[in-house]
């Protein structure tokens, strides 16, 4: 048993990562080419703690009503990554790494 435990707790640390990556990748993109300033700033404020989801926060930054779909849709992204923890915290810390960056230019 005790095998099988540090393969899987191995095999999530690998799978958690990998999504957090993926999830980078997509914010500093949604950032760059789509992120409007209003959603921009919405998202940079979003407070990433731990054991937190942060999808109602984000749709509330994209917008009121918006349901699964229209948040991927307005993220650049798939439906089924929004579901990922990780992803979703990648994707925060890098679109508010981009904001930080410009911030003072704007």
């Amino acid at each position: 048993m005790g095998t099988m435990i540090e393969r899987l707790r191995a095999s999530k640390e690998v799978w958690w990562q990998e999504n957090k990556a993926i999830g980078k990748q997509a914010g500093r993109a949604w950032a760059h080419d789509r992120a409007e300033y209003g959603e921009l700033v919405a998202v940079a404020r979003i407070d990433i703690g731990l054991d937190c989801y942060q999808y109602d926060e984000l749709a509330a930054a994209l917008g009121e009503g918006l349901g699964g779909e229209d948040v991927a849709r307005a993220l650049g992204v798939v439906r089924a990554d929004l579901d990922k923890e990780p992803f979703m915290i990648g994707f925060i810390e890098a679109a508010k790494e981009v904001f930080e960056e410009v911030e003072h230019k704007l």
